[in-house]
Order: C-alpha cells, then structure tokens, then sequence
C-alpha cells in the first residue's frame, strides 16, 4: 500500500453533502482520502480499509455503498456525484485529479509566495550592505580629499624662487592680491571689492612685471595713495595699470612725478608723507606675516627709492 505522506483536506469539504453523512461513512472517506496515492487508488480491501478507519467491516461496506451511490446534490457532477469506484486493488477517487490540479495551484501560489518573500530579504539586505559601502567609498574620498587640500596649505606658503629668480605666478597672485586688500581696506576702511575684472588686471600685471619683488610693488601702492588727486576709492581693476608709474614717487594732479624742493613743506607734503608711511606700515606687517610663513625671500617696503626693473 503506497503512502505518498500526507493529503491536504480542502475546508470546502464541512460545505459538502458529503459532511451531512453519518460519522462512519465520513470517517471512511476521509480514511480513502488519506490512503490515496497520486494518481487516486486507494490501495486495500474492505477488512483493512476498516482496521484503518477503526469501523467495524458491516460499517465499512455500508459506507462504501453510499460513496458510490449518485448525489444529485454533490457539486462535482461529474460521475453523477459518485465519490469512488472499485478498481483493481482497492478503490478509485473519481474526483482525485481535480483537487490534485486544485492542489498544485494551491502549492504553487505558496512557493511563489515564500520565493518573493525571500528575494525581497535578500534585496533589502544587499541595498543596506551598497548604502554601507557607499558612505565608505565617500567617507574615504571625503578623508582623501581633505588630506589633500591639507597638504596643499601647508606647501603653499614655502613657495621658492625658480632658477632665474622668478616666483611661482599662483604664489606671487596670492601674495599680491592679499598686499591690494590690505591696502585698500587700511586706506577706505571698507572690504576691498574683487571680482574677475580685478583678477584679469593682477594677471596682466604680474605678467608685465615678473621679475619685481614685493617690495617694490608696496613702494608704488604706498606712493600711488599719497598722490595728489589719487581717489583712494579706486578699485584695483582701474589703477592697477597704471601702478608702475608710481615706482619712483607720488604723482600729482598732472601724473607727474611730485618734487620735493623748496625751503620747507607745506602741510598737504607732510599729509602724502604720513599716507605714504601708513600705507608702508600696513605693508611691512603683511610682508612679516609671509616672512612668518616661509616667504623670507620677500623684502620690505621701505622709504629709499627702488631700482628701475626696466
């Protein structure tokens, strides 16, 4: 007798006329049912099919009677209603195949239910181990590049003269762009404004003086503020063109080369004097502040008058 395990029972079965039956018939049928194997033979004989069913054989055989009576109430028709029919070796569930098919949609829609649920954990899973592996790889490029622009403060300052004497152009623009802010917001005591104007002029001024030291661009913004007519207003982008002609001296109202003969000095040369003086102070103290960081190559303004670089 083949025993495939186990049989579902389908709870459609407490709506069936079949549940209307006596204790023994249902016992005996559910017993058929449990017996059957795939294909709906019901391997026994009637004294054994009773032993199982614990039912005496005379109940046995009645109830077997019954299932293979019609049920015009039954709602599979198919065999008038007859529940089983005798076969080699035992007994035939006519309506087997029906609940087998019943049955694989049934198991099939489960296993489907159970894959999904796992493929979803799994997913879940693999999206927080990329979300960890992500704020790695960004913590990591986020320490990188902080190192980086570490490393890139800490060199800067100690920028060298070249082989011919000339500074790093980015060096030199940084040095003299922060000598122009100063100077302005000493002389205005407001921001210096800055924009890509003021940047194209410094560029074009470094350019056209490469071989100039500090020092002498502070001797011509000291003298360019304590000349005659000189608003101290002006933005970088407009004197800075201009800031040459100031190497040698104060300019005065005519862009001319201020003298200083005559027995004395009137008030308005000892006011350039004193502006002239400030402005080299501001200088020297921004001057001594890159000294401080490296730059000892970097002279200070002073009162002589530098060489002509032309």
């Amino acid at each position: 007798m083949g025993m495939p395990g186990y049989t579902k029972l389908f709870s459609s079965i407490l709506a069936s006329t079949i549940w209307r039956e006596d204790d023994k018939t249902r016992i005996v049928w559910i017993t058929l049912l449990a017996m059957a194997d795939k294909k709906g033979l019901a391997e026994c004989s009637v004294p054994g099919l009773a032993d199982l069913a614990r039912v005496s054989v005379d109940d046995c055989r009645v109830a077997l009677q019954k299932l293979q009576q019609p049920d015009p109430d039954s709602r599979t028709q198919e065999h008038e209603g007859r529940r089983i029919a005798p076969a080699e070796g035992g007994f035939s569930i006519l309506n087997h195949s029906k609940y087998r098919a019943k049955l694989n949609q049934d198991e099939r829609r489960e296993y489907l239910k159970i894959k999904q649920a796992e493929y979803r954990k799994r997913k879940q899973a693999s999206t927080k181990v990329n979300n960890v592996s992500n704020k790695s790889t960004e913590l990591t490029h986020t320490e990188a590049k902080a190192d980086t622009d570490t490393k890139a403060i800490r060199t800067k300052p100690s920028a060298k003269p070249s082989a011919n004497g000339v500074l790093p152009e980015d060096s030199r623009h940084t040095r003299i762009k922060a000598m122009l802010q100063n100077s302005y917001q000493e002389q205005t005591g407001a921001d210096c404004p800055w924009d890509g104007g003021e940047g194209a002029q410094l560029k074009a001024f470094l350019s056209a003086t490469p071989r100039w030291l500090d020092g002498q661009v502070a001797q011509c913004l000291a003298n360019m503020y304590a000349s005659t007519g000189f608003a101290k207003g002006t933005r970088p982008r407009e004197f800075l063109p201009r800031l040459p002609k100031y190497l040698h001296g104060p300019l005065n109202e005519f862009n001319r080369e201020e003298n200083g003969s005559g027995k004395g000095k009137s008030n308005s040369e000892f006011r350039k004097q004193e502006t002239a003086a400030a402005v080299r102070a501001g200088v020297n103290k921004f001057l001594r502040g890159q000294t401080e960081l490296g730059n000892k190559h970097v002279p200070a303004a002073t009162d002589a008058k530098p060489r002509d670089p032309s």
